[in-house]
């Protein structure tokens, strides 16, 4: 995450006072006079501070919101584009000529196709060794406690499997949260 310094925190709080300042809220139709974008509220609110009340209220995003309650948006009336913006990964990957458009689930299946079997194998292996692991801990139990009279090795394969299971298990739990958080860096 990137952190903004104080003085462009501040720099950023001041323009956004002055765009909307700048504002007639007597005409709707008044364009705001300005030659740049403001900085993308969003990252503002995401600094280390105390303004984890703008992000839960979503304060960050009300300025917008009057404006648009007010007139018609324009262009112009957006912030920049967050630097932490992590989606043009997924537009590289959509990128497709308009004249030659396969259709949307053509897109969606072209995308997210490999990362939708990646995730679901993921699930299916750690879904089996939490099957598998409960049941061979029953069959040392069933060997240490000499109830039938099992080869040796039956308790050996099962001490190994118990162990590799467990290593199967932590591995698949460590991909899962990995691919939750949606890391690109």
């Amino acid at each position: 995450m990137r952190v903004f310094p104080q003085q462009q925190i501040s720099s950023a709080n001041q323009s956004t006072i002055q765009h909307v300042a700048s504002l007639d809220t007597s005409n709707p139709s008044a364009q705001p006079q300005r030659g740049k974008r403001e900085p993308c509220r969003f990252d503002w609110v995401e600094s280390p501070s105390n303004k984890w009340i703008h992000l839960a209220l979503w304060w960050w995003i009300q300025p917008i919101l009057s404006l648009g309650n007010r007139r018609s948006l324009i262009d112009d009336d957006f912030s920049d584009i967050s630097m932490n913006d992590k989606c043009s990964v997924l537009l590289i990957k959509a990128d497709y000529d308009i004249s030659k458009w396969p259709g949307t689930w053509n897109v969606i299946r072209q995308t997210f196709m490999k990362d939708f079997f990646e995730t679901m194998a993921t699930i299916l292996v750690y879904t089996a060794t939490r099957i598998a692991q409960p049941l061979l801990i029953r069959e040392l139990i069933v060997y240490i406690s000499n109830a039938s009279n099992l080869p040796t090795y039956i308790g050996y394969v099962s001490a190994v499997g118990l162990e590799s299971t467990s290593r199967n298990s932590d591995s698949q739990y460590i991909k899962l949260c990995n691919l939750s958080t949606f890391n690109e860096d």
